[in-house]
């Protein structure tokens, strides 16, 4: 990990596997500053199925978060590259830059509001996959080598995810500590996210130290029966990791075509309440397992 002074800006890198979990006083050996050091929470939101709202959930939970004063870098490793979008933003470089090396991290890094930095996706990840494909061994942790460096610049590292399986999800798996699976109230998404576990229990053996921590249902409609029946047998079966549903607003749809977060749009729409609570049980998720 490279740890940067805050006062003087001087930088120097320390082996991850002596940085210990909790958090510690750095002493800088440039201007003798101290100053708090702790890894960043890492976060992958993730099912391999499509329009459950990953993006909106990785937009909104990161935006909520900078609010609230952490610092937090939202990193899309989708083709599509729809954070961006949704923040109402046009980064030069992105994810891409970093792991290729073609840019610095300071370049890669974009400042999408106050307390939010982006690392934008989109077509340019297909050079990604090519640098994991050319590696003979290791490829796995590729995601981890351009991202740990960053760690101590940021309290969460939030990651949105493609809806499929390929070499980056897989790379996100070996990569984040936590992880927060949205599933909307359907069949289909409920049949998706029992395959998704069970190929996140494969990848579990080789990364032990991810964890299924948050399980959010999304698009709630409180008139729709079924959907309650869905929703009973997901607790029956996932109780421990369930979220407060989100409640299905049009809001959530308007809100990216003016490159607002739903903070930012919708106000005191009752939305907004969920991802709030999203957002405290998050926080408070890590505080509990100190």
């Amino acid at each position: 990990m490279d740890i940067r002074c805050p006062k003087c800006g001087h930088t120097r890198t320390i082996e991850d596997s002596k940085i210990p979990n909790k958090k510690v006083v750095i002493h800088c050996q440039s201007c003798g500053n101290r100053f708090p050091l702790s890894r960043a929470r890492s976060i992958g939101v993730m099912i391999t199925k499509g329009g459950v709202g990953k993006t909106t959930t990785s937009v909104n939970l990161s935006a909520g978060l900078a609010l609230e004063g952490h610092k937090v870098l939202l990193v899309d490793t989708d083709t599509q590259g729809q954070s961006a979008y949704m923040l109402g933003v046009k980064p030069e470089a992105g994810l891409a830059d970093l792991v290729t090396g073609d840019m610095e991290a300071d370049e890669c890094l974009f400042k999408a509001r106050e307390n939010l930095w982006l690392l934008a996706g989109g077509k340019s990840l297909a050079a990604v996959k090519r640098v994991i494909a050319r590696k003979n061994f290791g490829g796995e942790v590729t995601l981890q080598e351009a991202l740990g460096p960053l760690e101590s610049r940021f309290d969460f590292i939030i990651i949105d995810t493609s809806p499929g399986w390929d070499s980056l999800t897989v790379n996100v798996l070996f990569y984040v500590k936590e992880l927060l699976v949205p599933v909307s109230l359907e069949v289909m998404s409920v049949q998706g996210l029992s395959e998704f576990l069970k190929s996140f229990s494969a990848i579990k053996k080789y990364h032990k130290d991810v964890e299924l921590k948050y399980l959010l249902p999304t698009f709630r409609h409180l008139t729709n029966k079924s959907a309650d029946a869905l929703l009973d047998n997901i607790e029956k079966l996932y109780g421990k990791y369930l979220c407060q549903p989100i409640r299905f607003s049009q809001r959530v749809s308007e809100a990216p075509a003016y490159g607002m977060t739903i903070f930012e749009y919708a106000g005191g729409d009752k939305v907004v309440k969920d991802y709030k609570a999203l957002i405290q049980e998050v926080v408070s998720g890590g505080e509990a397992d100190e």
